[in-house]
């Protein structure tokens, strides 16, 4: 498989990871993370054993580039904004049926967002996702489950559950 094929396979998983990462944050540079990763991937040309490894590595790469851009961002801005505030206004100022997934897990902390993200979204398993976030498989159990509470109490009273 040439790099276009592997881009082309990847685009929209890397994509949906920078917006849950630094959408809230820098919704202008998530097309910057997402270009950093396929960047790094052509300078790099990894070599896979299996789809599985290759999938964990854009996923891995992809949260690494938006953390260093999110503290490139932090150093360089000096207004402190309550983004938890935002993401619930921008949550609940919108109609919940029609919601993306992204917007909806965007008022999770970035640690449960994570975990959320790679065990429901994605399909991993714990332990699959302890390695990715090089954490343990308890750690990522722990954090779904407290995602989910979140979730449960901000959507109940909505009507909205997403289960997993």
């Amino acid at each position: 498989m040439d790099n276009s094929e592997i881009i082309q396979k990847y685009i929209n998983l890397v994509y949906k990871i920078c917006i849950t990462r630094i959408g809230d944050y820098m919704p202008s540079s998530v097309d910057d993370a997402c270009q950093q990763v396929f960047l790094n991937f052509i300078s790099n040309n990894p070599v896979f054993k299996d789809i599985k490894q290759e999938k964990a590595w854009f996923v891995k790469v992809s949260i690494n580039v938006c953390n260093n851009l999110y503290k490139e961002y932090k150093r360089k801005s000096s207004v402190n904004i309550d983004i938890t505030e935002i993401a619930e206004t921008a949550v609940f100022s919108s109609d919940t049926n029609t919601m993306d997934i992204t917007e909806i897990i965007s008022v999770l902390p970035v640690k449960l967002r994570d975990a959320f993200y790679l065990t429901c979204i994605e399909d991993y398993t714990s332990e699959e996702a302890a390695k990715i976030l090089k954490t343990s498989g308890a750690a990522i159990r722990t954090r779904v489950k407290r995602a989910r509470e979140i979730l449960r109490g901000i959507y109940e009273k909505e009507d909205f559950i997403y289960e997993c």
